[in-house]
């Protein structure tokens, strides 16, 4: 064999070796720049969410609060026109908002006007006379109802929290005629001039219209291939899939492997978690962020589940693999 020859493919095999090298250590490092990316613009997305449905839950607390902070002013008024006044508000704010199910206030034995034994009877009212004004819409049309927790109710009331705000986790409720979950948002009502707890205000929303907008959310994101929201307790109150709804983070949610219990457990510490797995559903290895956030000053916090595809996560790197592999290509034929 000819020196000239031996040199050339000395020189090709020495090129093919510097080519393939350079190649592979571009890719690995795009590879580690994209994937960190990524997964900070997921941790991003889930703390956005979070934030999201935190000012919506707090939106309404605000206007409860603002309500409250108007019935601590009850002191302002004529004693004999308390009841009616307080009547028509728990009306015109029932019918303002389509999302509440129900809406009470509860008032402290004699708390409001003195004058409980002269109202026994009137609706509204417990068997003593107690103020427990109750309205709702779960069968079509806005009417009193009965308060069946007010002993609950009074000792929240009389209770450490009090001055807290009162977030529930779902439960099983039924609005016309349906089955669905409701949660009972509630806020103080404190006498202006003291800040002493007097009364409860409290509604119950319905959590049906979470599941239309995490499919909504779903849609509008590329990078969103699956979604949760839970509540403290690990309650499902919204997912990719809807027959999970009501159900608990530990009985349907496989997406997490052997990471189920460290998720299920951040939940109910209301703390951020991350994992990687592999998804039946998706068919692909995913990455999860999940963010939490509380609610007013309650003790419940709701979390914030997003995940994505590594296929989507990796799109990037791999369009830049391609198009290493054509220029390394290009290279050796040079």
């Amino acid at each position: 064999m000819k020196l000239k020859l031996k040199l050339s493919i000395m020189m090709t095999a020495i090129m093919a070796v510097v080519v393939t090298a350079v190649a592979v250590v571009l890719v690995q490092r795009a590879s580690k720049i994209a994937m960190e990316s990524n997964l900070r613009g997921l941790r991003y997305l889930a703390d956005e969410q979070a934030k999201f449905w935190q000012g919506r839950e707090n939106g309404y607390l605000k206007q409860l609060t603002g309500i409250a902070d108007i019935m601590g002013e009850y002191e302002t008024l004529p004693a004999g026109t308390r009841r009616d006044t307080y009547d028509n508000m728990l009306l015109a704010t029932l019918n303002n908002n389509p999302s509440f199910v129900r809406i009470y206030s509860v008032w402290k034995p004699n708390a409001m006007d003195g004058m409980d034994a002269r109202y026994i009877g009137r609706p509204g009212s417990t068997p003593t006379g107690q103020y427990a004004m109750t309205l709702g819409r779960d069968t079509g049309t806005i009417e009193v109802k009965d308060n069946l927790i007010i002993d609950e109710i009074n000792a929240w009331m009389n209770g450490p929290n009090a001055i807290k705000t009162r977030i529930e986790n779902p439960t099983p409720f039924k609005n016309n005629g349906k089955d669905t979950f409701i949660v009972r948002m509630g806020v103080p009502i404190t006498r202006s001039t003291s800040k002493e707890v007097v009364g409860h205000l409290c509604v119950l929303i319905d959590i049906a219209p979470v599941q239309s907008a995490v499919e909504k959310t779903i849609k509008d994101y590329d990078e969103i291939s699956q979604m949760s929201i839970y509540s403290g307790n690990g309650f499902i109150m919204g997912n990719l899939r809807p027959e999970r709804v009501g159900k608990l983070l530990p009985e349907v949610e496989a997406l997490y492997g052997v990471y189920q219990k460290d998720a299920n457990q951040a939940v109910l510490d209301g703390k951020p978690f991350s994992c990687s797995s592999y998804s039946n559903s998706l068919k692909s290895n995913v990455k999860i962020e999940m963010a939490p956030f509380q609610i007013g000053n309650s003790t419940n916090n709701w979390s914030i589940m997003i995940a994505s595809t590594e296929k989507y996560i990796m799109r990037d790197v791999n369009a830049m693999r391609n198009f290493v592999i054509v220029m390394a290509s290009i290279s050796l034929a040079a």
